[in-house]
């Protein structure tokens, strides 16, 4: 291929094609592991980062079984996430909510103890959200025979700063009230990916 320099296209194509394959696992992790609610459990907790990318629930400090995903603060199933590079440094990540809730108590979301009100659980359908942040590349050198024969390699790295995510849109549009709460989770969400 060849470029002015500008790899942006052909990283853009390489990373999404890298969360297509982490979207495809978690998808299966979820189709395996659907009727799993304790939240406790060692195989929950086990599977918690491989099912991501496509569920993702907001338990609160203290994780618990629950016998319905209307007990949690926040409960999402999503369609693949996408990025695209708007610069050398700033990228936006799309993420579509398919189907979920989240509670407007968010303020409460972190308090031990403090059960969900599920009377204010608003649904979640056919949300898409952008998010735009920052990356870095860097990369790790060494050398090995196995290979090449080269006396240096180099494997190059794309970080996402997910800390740095400032949400650009939510379509639909949403009330002031839901934007807060579901931006809440939303960011718990981008902190979970992250680590």
């Amino acid at each position: 291929m060849c470029h002015d320099g500008n790899s942006a296209g052909a990283s853009q194509r390489y990373l999404n094609a890298q969360i297509t394959a982490l979207y495809q696992t978690a998808y299966e992790c979820v189709q395996s592991c659907s009727g799993e609610l304790d939240f406790k459990s060692a195989s929950y907790d086990r599977s918690k980062y491989t099912r991501s990318l496509a569920q993702y629930h907001f338990v609160g400090p203290k994780p618990r079984k629950v016998f319905s995903t209307a007990e949690l603060f926040f409960s999402a199933q999503f369609d693949q996430p996408r990025l695209t590079f708007i610069c050398n440094h700033e990228a936006i990540f799309y993420l579509h909510v398919r189907e979920g809730h989240y509670n407007l108590d968010y303020q409460k979301a972190n308090v031990a103890g403090y059960r969900v009100e599920a009377h204010k659980n608003r649904a979640l359908k056919d949300i898409t959200v952008a998010f735009r942040m920052k990356f870095s590349r860097t990369g790790i050198k060494g050398s090995s025979s196995k290979i090449g024969n080269g006396s240096n390699h180099l494997i190059q790295l794309m970080i996402l700063d997910f800390g740095s995510a400032k949400l650009q849109s939510f379509r639909p549009t949403l009330a002031h009230e839901d934007t807060e709460a579901l931006t809440f989770y939303l960011r718990n969400y981008l902190q979970f990916l992250e680590n």
